[in-house]
């Protein structure tokens, strides 16, 4: 972020509507998860049989049929979000972020329109799970717009050294959501669709609130001027410009040193990004298009992956398991998830206002500390099997998260130049979406098997991680040189 950009940024009001936007889809992600095994099961998803074309062998999927859904949502996410994130380097963040907002909302009210009918009776079978995931496919699509657009906003106006601390109050944002969210789930009593019609109705308005409130952090001002309407505009503007005792060769040499000037800006706008850039950057040439393989990021990224394959293994099954090990009836498992849920957020928010904004911890001590919480927390869940158990083991790992969140996404968004910060938040965005892909995949599976084998499954996971991020020095040196 060049000199210009930099007094641009700080000039700009604390984005609270993109923290309302985030909350609200942060309660959109307690209501589906909590709402869609019973869902699920209450459509008979998870006793349909397929024939397989060809062979007429029987496939009874189970529990992966209603699984299936979340991991089909989040590989679409994993797979569009990099788009996404490079079209916010390109022309702004704000258009963006309220594509994914609409793309949410009406999302939301296809995949209820396919599930109407399935209650009804006018679809049903393997007819029915198809078009619930066509109906989340259409929405991810779309809805994956807003994370990485949302993230390189936060980085566009945190100056570097608070990072952590800005991406962590979005954090903090979206898991408050996710602490309101029980009180939507509740409403499942009134029907199992009537708290994705809630959450429909508060993303949009608060996509109509970032259509009107939010400022752009970024214009899509990276390039000289494509036609005279670029020029003419702050010809038109200057002071002189409607001075009627000019004579024509007066204007004509107005014209032309505003003209001079704009082109001069964008010279001095893009040589000082390429300046403010790291070496890769230091070229006429366009950046080229990021890769997961990346050598500046690529050991950052199995820290998102594995914590998100584990977090959407245990948050799809943490919803049977309240109906098949506590012993609750399928409508009160919906609100014990949900309270759950609930718990596990009150301690991101600690850890997050508390640990991440008060505490002098670098992104990658974050990470250090969070981990071993995380684990540590999944291992209580799968060792008591009781309420007060998933609830102490759902808080102790919410801590941990509120930490390696924020520690996550600070560190990879100090290895790559500020022009990149879109692309970056597309590939880190993907990550995720690919751990929720793997994660209810393996929790239906793993489910199948055992009741606890998702949680002792996950906290081995975590704790291995753990390790790796303690004796990896490239987490040590990525921030020393960001900050140097």
């Amino acid at each position: 972020m060049n000199s210009a950009d930099q007094a641009r940024a700080h000039a700009l009001p604390t984005p609270w509507v993109l923290y309302l936007a985030m909350l609200s889809i942060g309660m959109g992600q307690t209501v589906i998860y909590a709402v869609m095994p019973a869902l699920g099961r209450e459509l008979g998803l998870d006793a349909i049989i397929i024939t397989l074309p060809f062979s007429g062998i029987d496939w009874q999927p189970g529990k992966l049929a209603i699984t299936s859904l979340s991991a089909m949502t989040a590989l679409v996410f994993a797979l569009v979000a990099p788009f996404w994130g490079r079209r916010s380097d390109r022309v702004g963040r704000k258009p963006i972020i309220l594509l994914g907002l609409m793309g949410y909302t009406v999302g939301t009210l296809l995949f209820n329109a396919v599930a109407y009918l399935g209650f009804q009776g006018v679809i049903g079978g393997a007819l029915l799970w198809f078009l619930l995931i066509a109906a989340r496919v259409a929405h991810a699509t779309i809805m994956s717009a807003t994370f990485p657009a949302s993230n390189a906003y936060i980085v566009d106006v945190t100056p570097l050294a608070d990072r952590a601390k800005g991406l962590g109050r979005m954090s903090a944002a979206n898991q408050l959501g996710v602490l309101m969210g029980p009180v939507m789930a509740a409403a499942v009593v009134a029907g199992f669709l009537v708290p994705l019609f809630i959450q429909a109705a508060i993303t949009f308005v608060c996509a109509v609130m970032i259509y009107f409130y939010l400022i752009e952090s970024r214009p899509a001002r990276d390039k000289a001027p494509q036609n005279d309407a670029d020029i003419q505009a702050p010809i038109a503007s200057h002071p002189l410009a409607e001075d009627d005792a000019l004579n024509p060769e007066e204007r004509e040499l107005l014209e032309a040193a505003v003209t001079t000037q704009v082109l001069a800006e964008n010279v001095c706008d893009n040589v000082g990004e390429i300046t403010a850039s790291r070496p890769e950057a230091h070229s006429d040439k366009p950046l080229p298009k990021l890769s997961i393989w990346d050598p500046r990021f690529r050991f950052i990224l199995p820290v998102g992956f594995l914590l998100y394959t584990m977090q959407g293994m245990v948050q799809q099954t943490l919803g049977f398991y309240c109906e098949d090990v506590l012993g609750m009836p399928r409508l009160e498992s919906v609100q014990y998830y949900a309270t759950a849920m609930m718990a596990s957020s009150v301690a991101m928010l600690v850890a997050q206002l508390l640990v991440v904004q008060r505490a002098a911890l670098s992104s990658t001590q974050l990470m250090r500390i969070g981990l071993p919480f995380c684990a540590i927390g999944y291992a209580i869940v799968a060792a008591t099997s009781n309420i007060p158990g998933m609830l102490a083991g759902m808080m102790v790992f919410g801590f941990g998260v509120g930490m390696v969140m924020p520690g996550f996404t600070a560190t990879a968004s100090y290895t790559v130049s500020p022009k990149e910060q879109g692309s970056l938040a597309g590939i880190t965005g993907a990550t995720a979406g690919m751990g929720f892909v793997v994660g209810p995949l393996m929790g239906g599976s793993l489910y199948n098997l055992s009741y606890d084998a998702p949680y002792i499954v996950a906290a081995v996971s975590l704790l291995i991680l753990a390790v790796y991020v303690v004796k990896n020095p490239r987490f040590d040196t990525a921030v020393a040189a960001a900050v140097d």
